[in-house]
C-alpha cells in the first residue's frame, strides 16, 4: 500500500469510498455525511489545497483522508480539554473501500499523519467522529487516541473530540 496526495483525477474514487461510507453510515442509522457533505466540491477543494490523501494498493485507490495543519476553527471551543494547547494536525473524512474495510487500513492514514506531523515539528493529532459511529471511535481509541471532549462542527452537529500525543 502506498500513500500519496491525491491529483484532479482521483477526484471520482475518492468521491465514490465517500459514497460508501455515507450509504455504511446511513445503513447503521448514524446521522453523519447525511445531509450532502463530503460532496465533490469539497473534494476537489481537499485536492486543490494539498490537503486530500489517497491510499494505493497497486491497482485502485482504496483510502482517502484530508490532512491539515492549520488550526481548525471547529475546534477552538471544546465541551472537555484537549490535551495541549499546541499545533496539531488534524485528520478528517477518512474513509475505506467497503472491499477492503476491517483490514486495518485507517492504522495507515494515522500512522502517515505523524510522520507527516513528526516532519514539521507538530507534536500533536486530532480527529472527530459521531458518537454513534462505533467502529470509527473503536478504530481512533485502537489507535492511540484520547477522548477528549465535545466539539460543534458543520450546522451544530456535535461530534467527540481526540487528541493523541506523537
Amino acid at each position: 500500500m502506498e500513500i500519496r496526495l491525491a491529483q484532479r483525477e482521483d477526484s471520482d474514487s475518492i468521491l465514490k469510498i465517500i459514497q460508501q461510507a455515507q450509504t455504511y453510515l446511513r445503513e447503521q442509522n448514524i446521522p453523519q455525511w447525511q445531509n450532502g457533505y463530503p460532496n465533490m466540491d469539497t473534494v476537489i477543494q481537499d485536492i486543490e489545497s494539498n490537503r486530500n490523501y489517497v491510499m494505493w494498493d497497486e491497482s485502485k485507490i482504496v483510502g482517502t483522508c484530508m490532512l491539515s495543519f492549520d488550526r481548525d476553527p471547529y475546534y477552538e471551543v471544546i465541551e472537555g480539554k484537549w490535551l495541549a494547547d499546541e499545533p496539531y494536525v488534524v485528520i478528517h473524512r477518512i474513509a475505506i473501500d467497503t472491499t477492503v474495510k476491517g483490514k486495518g487500513l485507517a492504522a495507515s492514514f494515522f500512522k502517515f499523519a505523524e510522520l507527516q506531523a513528526k516532519e514539521k515539528g507538530v507534536n500533536y493529532m486530532r480527529i472527530d467522529t459521531h458518537e454513534l459511529n462505533q467502529s470509527m471511535r473503536k478504530c481512533i481509541e485502537k489507535n492511540g487516541f484520547k477522548e477528549c471532549g465535545i466539539v460543534y462542527v458543520m450546522d451544530h452537529a456535535p461530534r467527540i473530540g481526540y487528541e493523541r500525543e506523537i
